[in-house]
């Protein structure tokens, strides 16, 4: 089965479950503090939406944040105690 590429011709095997790219959600989650949509980090991580949809997906199996299903898609938030203290 041919690997999906995103628009920068990186596999999804290649950022779902890639350190660098999960520190890149946590990041900008932080500097957010709000819910933010699959296209919110599409757009900010400059890769295609379902590698998007895959990692953020992931990361909220793995409890590394949270996920809620809107009527309209899904957001992604992180737990109280994962945000950072403000400075």
């Amino acid at each position: 089965m041919p690997c999906k590429q995103n628009l920068r011709g990186i596999s999804m095997d290649k950022i779902v479950n890639n350190e660098k790219y999960e520190q890149q959600v946590l990041k900008l989650l932080n500097e957010t503090r709000a819910p933010v949509s699959i296209d919110f980090v599409r757009f900010n991580l400059k890769i295609h939406w379902v590698t998007a949809r895959a990692l953020l997906m992931e990361m909220a199996l793995e409890g590394k944040l949270q996920a809620q299903k809107t009527t309209k898609s899904w957001v992604f938030f992180l737990a109280p105690s994962q945000e950072e203290a403000p400075r």
